[in-house]
């Protein structure tokens, strides 16, 4: 992609999938409706950790301040410095998600319907680097990333709507919306052997603050249901990581 407000979702998901394959970013399944399993919070979002400091609840709504600079106590992340990488986890007891509203930057939200709210800490103590182009996919130093999958139901026109929805309250272009369309569309012609197994489009609005935030879409052009994937990301710039005597606790 071009270096453009659609660039900054290419860097994001981009950072995320390379720690998701070097095993450094958690994967979260489909929320469970035991009771009994985990211990809970009186909204039913199961964390274990610190409490984070950058959330706060609004009649029932878990705020999140994405303004403040980014650390392990912010997020609730329990630091283990035997570990280059440390997760703060929040999902949800029921399969109807729960309410989430992420305060940005430059004055942007945006509020959805999350079945998980992921934040990642890795310390990188050097970059990596991509073996064919050279270029740098993850950077060095603490890096913070976040992902929250956000429910959108099945079928293009919910999948659609969902998407539409969180451009809108972000104030971003409906390009990739089109898109999007063009592609729901020619899914129905898909091969399952010539084509990708995924349609995907995404959008990012402008670093600010020094996050990287953008909401990506996908879904199984093969599969008559088809369940979209509906993700916010965040990348943030890397920090220095902080000596053993200076650690966040």
């Amino acid at each position: 992609m071009v270096k453009s407000k659609r660039g900054g979702i290419a860097v994001v998901l981009m950072c995320i999938t390379v720690l998701v394959l070097t095993g450094c970013f958690p994967v979260i399944g489909s929320p469970t409706t035991s009771t009994n399993r985990f211990e809970r919070d009186k909204y039913g979002v199961l964390h274990i950790g610190p409490e984070p400091t950058a959330r706060i609840y609004d009649n029932g709504v878990a705020v999140w301040d994405l303004t403040v600079p980014p650390s392990a106590a912010a997020f609730g992340i329990e630091v283990d410095p035997a570990h280059s990488q440390s997760v703060g986890a929040y999902s949800a007891e029921s399969a109807e998600g729960h309410p989430v509203r992420l305060i940005l930057p430059e004055g942007r939200s945006v509020q959805v319907m999350a079945s998980a709210v992921i934040f990642d800490l890795t310390d990188n103590t050097e970059a990596i680097t991509s073996r064919k182009s050279g270029e740098v996919t993850v950077p060095e130093g603490r890096l913070f990333t976040l992902q929250v999958n956000v429910l959108s139901g099945e079928g293009p026109k919910k999948g659609r709507e969902a998407y539409r929805a969180v451009l809108e309250q972000l104030g971003l272009p409906m390009d990739s919306l089109h898109e999007l369309d063009a592609k729901i569309t020619n899914a129905a012609n898909a091969d399952p052997i010539e084509d990708p197994a995924r349609a995907s489009v995404g959008e990012s609005a402008p670093a600010a603050g020094g996050l990287n935030f953008g909401v990506s879409t996908s879904f199984p052009q093969t599969t008559k249901e088809m369940p979209f994937a509906l993700r916010l990301t965040g990348l943030w710039d890397p920090a220095p990581i902080p000596s053993i005597d200076t650690a966040e606790d």
